[in-house]
């Protein structure tokens, strides 16, 4: 007789089950969700392995609806995120996606239905996940629960490692709160599994390993010495099956299209899907398969993600996959409603040369770049490149059990990757990347508001490269600094189109041009790119600015994080790893056009810190005379409107601070205090020549200086100013500073 405590558990499954069906299509759980569901819902954390086709999207999806807040989901692909989004929709449940194809405007209206409360589930490319835009937006929300899909992504032992994943533990560090972090994945060895749980900070998950046999799918290998066998051994396979829908996978978009011609040929109702298709065709051929139209969709592995296709009697592999990771993923899009399906892999031992010749020009393009990271993942590719081989090749004439065991001891023992082969080297570059990655998981900002206090150093002056430069941080009692040395010299101009370039990617335009730059310095939309001629000559502006972004993309900066009173690095108790990249992060898109990969690091800091970008606005850029001419945007006048924009909007918190009194910002030409040098030298604005030279061209400058500050003062950010006398016999200079006088008024 069942006991109360066994009666009580009955119902409340019976109770759980009711309730999922009120949103989700389901009859009944299958093996585990349950138990997944009930252990996220009671806030524990949750690290799943579970085969494709087992139903991970309810374990997460339900809870999402039942936990406060909101439910944010990384996934690695854009296809699987919109199929999901668009399958929750169908349901009657909202959802959104944030990714390189959802437009400014989009986006824009996503955020707001989720702030309004309108919207629990929200998927996320990795990429996107540490943007400007996005991290705000997600600090203002009730985030209760982060699911990480295709958790093995983040691990360099898994077989498709995206170094953006690293940024999930950054991302999770700036919430309000942490929320429950269930991660999902259908494979991944004991090692990928640790990585997972160390890297992403889970803690004391609900583990769950279902393995990777599901009995419905039966395996076999066909060995086919040609091409021609191939061809044949198809034909008559799908004769034998032609009212079931399958999917044929091949390797290279040739053969894609030579294995569909090859079966038009023969009357079957075929549909192709691969990478360079449009999205209008992909789309249009996606929803023949999913209606029926067409029996059989013959694809790269671009086709499958996401895809709910219940009655896929058979998946058939042309060509070997580049490893048995990959390869049953794809096998596994066959038989998810639960009947007998069919996996055949079709072995020739030729086809293992198309890989091997992609892997050997990634492992040049690896060691050109010395990136060690790359270099240990292609080492690990090749192995289970050959791991792969090695299934199809004794896998010939095995049962269907016989070659699902094989697959289960690859994931349960992982032991592949640790055989004589790897020797010392590999361990070696292991150790290196694993460094290099918890390195970039790690990293947490230093706490400075607009900017950096680093980046605020370097404005005051041309630090020499490597030079060593220690910054005190915090109150002066806990003795705590900061250091940083850059590995070529930057002038202020360089600043300033770093400033420009990141102001445009903060507002979502990751590609731009050099005139998109000059625009938004100048604050003046038709501002040409023509040359400008001075009295010593012809400066290209486009050449000037170039040459900024291209320095500033090979700079590196590293900064750390010290007890100076003690003497030793404070790294590992403060979670603060030193960080050693490239200052600007910018590579070449196009003919003329740049590309943003990530977030520049002295930026990176300050965006972490409190959500907050320093841009300064159009309408303070775009100066105006007297006479409502533009001030030209020649380099000069560029560098003089911004380092002046800048000094008066970084005086607001004083301001603020003071109850609205004036307050004076003086400004100096010339200073030998230390490194307080003068605005003449950070903006490398001094004359060259003799001395009535050097005073000529100094009151040019005061002139434009008044220019600048009469136009501030009209837009009501400067009280007034003067200019500081103070004779210089060395220069003969006339003025030494300008004190601008600031009032605000607290409304």
């Amino acid at each position: 007789m069942a006991s109360q405590k066994e009666k009580k558990s009955a119902l409340d499954t019976q109770q759980l089950l009711e309730d999922a069906k009120r949103y989700f299509p389901i009859t009944d759980f299958r093996d585990f969700q349950q138990q997944i569901i009930e252990q996220i819902l009671s806030g524990r954390d949750v690290y799943a392995i579970l085969p494709t086709g087992a139903g991970k999207s309810l374990c997460y999806q339900y809870p999402a609806l039942k936990l406060p807040g909101v439910t944010i989901v990384v996934s690695p692909l854009i296809a699987l995120m919109h199929d999901q989004v668009e399958h929750l929709k169908e349901m009657g449940i909202s959802a959104e996606e944030f990714n390189s194809s959802v437009n400014k405007r989009e986006q824009e209206r996503a955020m707001r239905s989720v702030e309004k409360g309108e919207v629990k589930i929200i998927y996320v490319s990795p990429e996107r996940l540490l943007s400007p835009a996005f991290l705000r937006f997600a600090k203002r929300l009730d985030v209760r629960m982060i699911v990480i899909d295709e958790a093995h992504c983040i691990s360099m032992w898994g077989y498709d490692f995206r170094p953006n994943y690293t940024k999930i533990p950054q991302f999770i560090q700036l919430l309000s709160r942490r929320p429950i972090i269930a991660a999902f994945t259908a494979t991944a060895t004991e090692k990928i599994g640790k990585d997972i749980i160390k890297l992403l900070k889970i803690n004391k998950p609900y583990l769950v390993n279902a393995g990777c046999v599901r009995e419905n799918l039966h395996f076999f290998v066909k060995d086919t010495k040609t091409i021609g066998e191939k061809r044949r051994y198809i034909h008559a396979y799908l004769s034998k099956h032609k009212e079931m829908s399958g999917i044929i996978y091949c390797s290279t978009v040739q053969n894609v299209l030579s294995v569909s011609e090859s079966l038009r040929g023969k009357k079957y109702a075929v549909s192709e899907y691969y990478g360079e298709l449009s999205k209008e065709e992909k789309e249009a051929n996606y929803q023949k398969f999913m209606a029926g139209e067409t029996k059989v969709m013959v694809a790269t592995n671009a086709f499958g993600m996401g895809v709910d296709k219940g009655d896929i009697r058979f998946v058939l592999h042309y060509d070997i996959p580049k490893d048995i990771e990959s390869y049953y993923q794809e096998a596994g899009r066959a038989g998810r409603d639960g009947q007998r399906a069919e996996c055949i892999l079709c072995y020739m031992a030729a086809d293992v040369g198309t890989y091997i010749g992609y892997l050997e020009v990634q492992e040049k393009l690896a060691e050109e770049k010395q990136n060690p990271i790359d270099k240990f993942v292609l080492s690990l590719s090749k192995k289970r490149l050959w791991k792969m081989n090695e299934y199809g090749k004794e896998g010939i004439g095995k049962t269907s059990d016989e070659l699902q065991n094989m697959v289960s001891r690859y994931f349960e023992d992982g032991k592949y990757l640790e055989d004589e082969q790897i020797a010392d080297y590999a361990e070696k570059l292991q150790k290196q990347a694993q460094e290099y990655l918890l390195q970039k998981a790690d990293l947490i900002p230093v706490l400075y508001t607009n900017e950096t206090k680093v980046a605020q150093e370097i404005r005051k002056g041309n630090y020499e490269k490597h030079e060593k430069v220690t910054l005190e941080v915090g109150r002066k009692e806990t003795g705590k600094y900061v250091t940083f040395c850059l590995s070529e010299k930057l002038n202020y101009f360089d600043l300033m189109i770093a400033d420009a370039v990141y102001t445009l990617y903060a507002h979502g335009k990751e590609k731009f041009y050099v005139k998109n730059l000059l625009e938004l310095l100048s604050g003046d939309p038709s501002a040409t790119l023509k040359p400008e001629r001075t009295k010593t000559g012809t400066v290209d502006k486009r050449s000037e600015i170039v040459r900024s972004i291209e320095k500033m993309s090979q700079v590196t900066i590293r900064i750390d994080r010290t007890d100076g009173m003690i003497g030793f690095s404070l790294s590992e108790e403060f979670g603060i790893k030193i960080l050693e990249g490239r200052f600007l992060p910018v590579e070449k898109s196009g003919k003329n056009g740049y590309r943003l990969t990530d977030i520049p690091p002295l930026y990176r800091y300050a965006e972490l810190t409190n959500g907050q970008f320093f841009t300064i606005p159009e309408k303070m850029l775009a100066i105006k005379k007297e006479n409502g001419a533009k001030l030209p945007s020649s380099i000069e006048n560029l560098k003089l409107r911004h380092y002046l924009a800048r000094r008066i909007i970084l005086a607001q918190p004083m301001r603020l601070k003071r109850g609205g009194h004036p307050v004076s910002n003086i400004v100096r030409f010339v200073q030998e205090d230390k490194r307080r040098i003068g605005m003449f030298q950070i903006l490398n604005l001094d004359a060259e020549g003799n001395q009535y030279v050097q005073k000529r061209r100094y009151n040019t400058l005061y002139e434009k200086i008044g220019v600048i500050l009469e136009y501030y003062k009209k837009m009501g950010r400067v009280s007034s100013y003067s200019f500081i006398e103070q004779d210089d016999r060395k220069s003969e200079q006339k003025y030494s500073g300008i004190e601008i006088m600031q009032e605000w008024k607290i409304k």
